[in-house]
């Protein structure tokens, strides 16, 4: 009995080592979905269209080239005017503002076709006015953000400063969606002799910020948080020839871009907020589940991540003195995009 018990282990064991056999799909011939990011508003300036393949998920090349060029990049509105956009550098095409700005209640819809004669199109959508009023107040208030202890490392703390509120008038029949960009950009002081001068740019770090605080009776947005500055933070530690000095912020300059969103716009930037809200739990939304809005027209079931978006635009720039709540608001305030750069003089566009 033993022997036979034996013999019949000895014949599974052959069936199951002969049954072994591993599995390596050659996979460097896969391509990623195209990934459109495309914006229009009813600003006077150059609009801009990228284009570029997703990397696939087991890329170790960080320098691979995704861009795509030599595209056809075309937009349409529904009077029949058709706006051609050039390319200027790898898988970027741009508008021209001589022959192309967007006009609040038209609707805009971006076609694509691609070097290999692959068509991509988005339905239309609608440039909504963005003429209501505003009403802008602060006020003081903490927020938890990363600080540097010193020594280059990051921890969690709670900083006092003030928070920008923006009440919105509504003047319209249907409910106003709004999305909100918000910069910081800090004038500071080194007391040498004579000081020396500069500025810090800060961009936002939170997730899309999404209007939501609604009267039940009016449909006005009521004091809806749009940027927190950190106006109590005003000096750090910095050298000056071997000197330990102070680096004082002497004037805090929010940038707020207050965008006017169609139903397309606010319900995709409503889940892109769902994912980036994910705290890792089994049934989280994942970023799979975030539906664009543009479509190959050559092949049904190629994907394309992508959302082409017409929002009106409005932007504002305010000014905050340190340990301050009362707001300035300024036409504009664009200061030259080296980083930080130190002047010998004040400049004429400087606030003080």
């Amino acid at each position: 009995m033993y022997r036979s018990i034996f013999f019949v282990v000895c014949i599974l064991l052959i069936i199951i080592t002969a049954c072994k056999d591993l599995f390596s799909p050659e996979l460097k011939g896969v391509q990623g979905p195209l990934v459109v990011e495309g914006l229009i508003t009813d600003n006077a300036k150059p609009y801009s269209i990228r284009l570029s393949k997703a990397v696939r998920y087991d890329n170790n090349n960080d320098n691979e080239l995704t861009s795509v060029s030599k595209a056809t990049v075309v937009v349409y509105d529904n009077l029949g005017y058709i706006y051609r956009f050039k390319e200027s550098n790898n898988g970027v095409y741009w508008s021209d503002p001589s022959e192309f700005v967007g006009v609040p209640g038209r609707y805009y819809m971006l076609r694509i076709k691609t070097a290999d004669n692959v068509e991509y199109q988005s339905p239309p959508q609608l440039l909504l006015p963005n003429n209501f009023n505003v009403n802008v107040s602060a006020e003081f208030g903490t927020q938890d953000q990363l600080v540097d202890d010193g020594t280059g490392t990051l921890f969690k703390k709670a900083v006092d400063g003030t928070i920008i509120f923006y009440d919105i008038e509504n003047n319209e029949d249907t409910l106003i969606r709004f999305k909100f960009d918000y910069r910081l950009i800090t004038e500071w002081i080194i007391p040498t002799q004579p000081p020396t001068l500069g500025w810090d740019t800060w961009p936002n770090k939170d997730i899309i910020n999404l209007t939501d605080n609604y009267s039940t009776s009016t449909n006005n947005i009521e004091k809806h948080n749009v940027c927190f500055v950190p106006t109590n933070d005003v000096g750090s530690t910095v050298w000056v020839d071997t000197i330990k000095m102070t680096k004082w912020v002497y004037k805090f300059v929010p940038r707020i871009i207050q965008y006017r969103l169609n139903n397309d716009a606010y319900q995709y930037y409503k889940s892109v907020n769902t994912v980036l809200g994910a705290t890792g739990k089994i049934f989280d939304p994942i970023p799979s589940q975030v539906k664009g809005n543009m479509k190959c027209l050559s092949d049904n079931n190629l994907e394309v991540l992508s959302f082409f978006e017409a929002s009106s635009a409005r932007t504002s720039y305010y000014v905050l003195n340190p340990w301050s709540k009362i707001l300035h608001n300024v036409e504009s305030f664009e200061p030259p995009s080296e980083f930080g750069s130190n002047l010998p003089t004040y400049p004429d566009w400087w606030i003080y």
